[in-house]
């Protein structure tokens, strides 16, 4: 079956570090495949493997009840970094972990190496660390939400000085936070601060990890073990420390991982993402993973934090222009097959914007009937029904009403907050 021209969306400029969530969860998963140890919170819907979809959830309410608890004094279990430095990002770090953030070679609570410059406990590397794992955007009184997390520049100098989360809003709508070293709980955001050359920045983290993308698009342990001849001695035969050493120096460092892609010369080519990243290498191996090698069929998830609704869309161009207007790019839900006898059609509420997705030809004609418009199809349901996508519906809401996810571990969470399983809406291809 042909599928239709209005099937591909509005052209518009891309936002490249508004996708660099999707990419960014890649650190998980392949550390999984390297068989690093993370914490029961981290589900997957298949086994720890390159081409598996693996989520994580996170649940912001416990962070924040745990910032609540410690902002005015110490957790005796944690290191205290008050008067070396601050504690403020170590704080922030433990507020994520009570949320279950999972821990990885790069991001981790035990025996912390204060001069190491960790993210754990460093403000600045806390800021450019978490920006990987969702958007990243100048802070102002009306985009801090709940369970964000907000980073000063106290001089305006670019580097990022204090770290905090945010708690809730007071009766005025002003974001309240709470933090350490400046020990705060349920302060005004800006914490008193009056410098008119001070910058805020404030980090939307996605609360599931997304569907990673193949490995060997970025590694070949054969080329990197041969350009690489200082590691011969340390690593010897053991191809789990090669990768190891590829996934938490190499690409810091820039090293290129096989020949098909080189980080040096991609930001040579790429001035925009130079001007952009600056010397920092893993961004640029994100960057090409996220927009360079996108599978055919892949059904793109996006997220109105405004109004709760989720947006799924096979259009780069149309992924591109919802997130240049504000939505929060989630990466990849599944991958569809480019064409069967099952379409799953797409319908836009006329009167609140919110979309419909269904493979119901009569429940599609019933909604036209009733108002919805009819915006043709969306997306293709697989006929070997390989992998399922479910539904769930919230009756709690006006917009936002439907979720379709691949992974079972977000629909269990989901149906133990208030959302109604209503079964299988389409199939998935397999990777």
């Amino acid at each position: 079956m042909k599928k239709p021209e209005n099937r591909r969306g509005r052209a518009c400029a891309f936002r490249r570090l508004s996708a660099l969530t999707e990419a960014a969860a890649l650190v998980f998963v392949l550390a999984a495949a390297a068989a690093m140890a993370l914490p029961q919170r981290v589900s997957a819907a298949g086994a720890a493997h390159p081409d598996t979809a693996v989520s994580y959830t996170l649940d912001m309410e416990k962070a924040i009840a745990y910032a609540d608890q410690w902002a005015l004094s110490r957790n005796p279990l944690y290191e205290d970094f008050t008067g070396r430095g601050g504690n403020c990002a170590n704080f922030v770090s433990q507020c994520m972990y009570a949320a279950g953030f999972p821990i990885n070679g790069e991001w981790y609570m035990k025996h912390v190496k204060f001069a190491e410059r960790a993210p754990w406990s460093f403000a600045h590397q806390s800021y450019e660390y978490f920006s990987g794992f969702g958007r990243a955007e100048e802070a102002n009184e009306n985009n801090i939400h709940r369970g964000d997390l907000v980073y000063y520049d106290w001089t305006g100098d670019g580097h990022i000085d204090h770290t905090t989360i945010c708690v809730g809003k007071d009766r005025k709508g002003v974001p309240l936070v709470d933090s350490n070293t400046k020990d705060a709980r349920h302060a005004a955001w800006k914490l008193g601060s009056k410098n008119p050359n001070a910058k805020y920045y404030v980090v939307h983290l996605n609360k599931y990890g997304i569907a990673e993308k193949s490995l060997s698009l970025i590694f070949d342990k054969d080329y990197y073990y041969a350009h690489n001849p200082d590691l011969w001695w340390p690593v010897g035969g053991d191809e789990t420390a090669l990768l190891r050493h590829f996934l938490f120096c190499g690409i810091r460092e820039g090293r290129q991982g096989n020949a098909s892609f080189d980080p040096k010369a991609y930001a040579s080519d790429h001035p925009d993402v130079s001007d952009e990243y600056g010397p920092g290498y893993t961004k640029y191996f994100y960057d090409y993973m996220a927009h360079v090698s996108d599978e055919a069929g892949s059904v793109y998830r996006i997220y109105n934090p405004w109004t709760g609704e989720h947006f799924f869309t096979e259009s780069k161009a149309e992924r591109a222009a919802v997130c240049s207007s504000g939505w929060r790019y989630e990466g990849i839900g599944w991958i569809a097959p480019l064409s069967s006898d099952t379409p799953v059609y797409r319908l836009r509420n006329c009167f609140t914007g919110d979309h419909h997705y269904t493979a119901d030809a009569a429940e599609k004609d019933a909604l036209t009937q009733t108002g919805w418009a009819y915006e043709g199809i969306g997306w293709y349901s697989d006929d070997d029904e390989e992998i399922p996508v479910y539904r769930l519906y919230h009756p709690g809401v006006r917009i936002g009403t439907h979720l379709h996810t691949e992974s079972e571990a977000e629909r269990d969470y989901l149906l133990q907050h208030g959302w109604t399983d209503e079964g299988i809406s389409s199939y998935g291809a397999g990777r």
